[in-house]
C-alpha cells in the first residue's frame, strides 16, 4: 500500500506539530493502516488489517518519505508526503507455490576395464558385453502451509529400488506471524536391463 498526501497548516510551527502527528502515527509496525469514510471507523476496501489471519508478517512501514518537489511552498503552508506499507498474505487458491521434477540417465552399454602394464601402453579389457542402465528421478515441492506429498515412483519394483530411496523435508520459513513454505525433496533409482524412456511428473 502506498500512500500520498499533502499536511496543510497555517504556520510553521502548525505544519511542525502535524508533522510530528504523522510520524507518531506510522513510526511502528504491526499497525492497521487503510482509508476510512468520513465516520472515521468504516474501512474502505482500501484496508490492511495486521492481525488478518491470512497476512504473516503484519503489516510494515517500508518507508516515510517527504517530497520537494521545488515547490515553494512546501513548509510554508503544506507538506507533501509519501508513506509505503506492505504485507505477506498466504494465497488460499494456490497452495502448490513450487515444483520440479527431473530425470536423469546413467548410459548402459558395454564395461571395459583399463589394464596397466609395467612393459607396455595400457590396453582395454571388456569384461560386460551388456550393464545395467541406471535412472535417477529427483526433484521437490514446496507447499504453503503443509509438507506436500512427493510424487509416486515411475516403476514397481524391482526396477524401482526402495531402499536408495530418500525423502527429505526442509523446515518452512519463519515469518512475525506464521510459517510459509514447506518443501519436501525427493529422489528415487531405477534399474533396468534395456533403455527405458521415462518423463518427470507433472503437477
Amino acid at each position: 500500500m502506498d500512500i500520498t498526501g499533502e499536511i496543510l497548516g497555517t504556520s510553521t510551527s502548525d505544519l511542525t506539530t502535524k508533522i510530528n502527528n504523522l510520524i507518531a502515527a506510522y513510526q511502528d509496525d504491526d499497525k492497521d493502516a487503510g482509508l476510512f469514510l468520513n465516520d472515521g471507523v468504516t474501512a474502505t476496501p482500501h484496508f490492511l488489517q495486521t492481525n488478518h489471519s491470512g497476512n504473516l508478517t503484519g503489516n510494515v512501514v517500508r518507508y516515510r518519505n517527504w517530497n520537494h518537489g521545488g515547490d515553494g511552498a512546501e513548509y510554508a503552508t503544506k507538506r507533501t508526503f509519501s508513506i509505503g506499507i506492505s504485507a505477506l498474505f498466504r494465497d488460499n487458491i494456490n497452495q502448490l507455490t513450487d515444483y520440479r521434477d527431473n530425470i536423469s540417465r546413467r548410459s548402459f552399454g558395454s564395461r571395459y576395464r583399463w589394464v596397466e602394464s609395467p612393459t607396455q601402453l595400457p590396453y582395454p579389457t571388456r569384461q560386460n558385453l551388456y550393464t545395467t542402465q541406471y535412472i535417477y528421478q529427483y526433484g521437490y515441492a514446496t507447499a504453503l502451509d503443509a509438507y506436500p506429498l512427493p510424487p509416486a515412483p515411475l516403476l514397481p519394483e524391482p526396477n524401482y529400488l526402495p531402499d536408495l530411496t530418500r525423502i527429505d523435508e526442509r523446515g518452512p520459513s519463519r515469518y512475525a506471524k506464521g510459517f510459509r513454505d514447506y518443501t519436501t525433496k525427493w529422489s528415487y533409482v531405477y534399474a533396468v536391463p534395456s533403455q527405458v524412456l521415462l518423463s518427470p511428473t507433472l503437477r
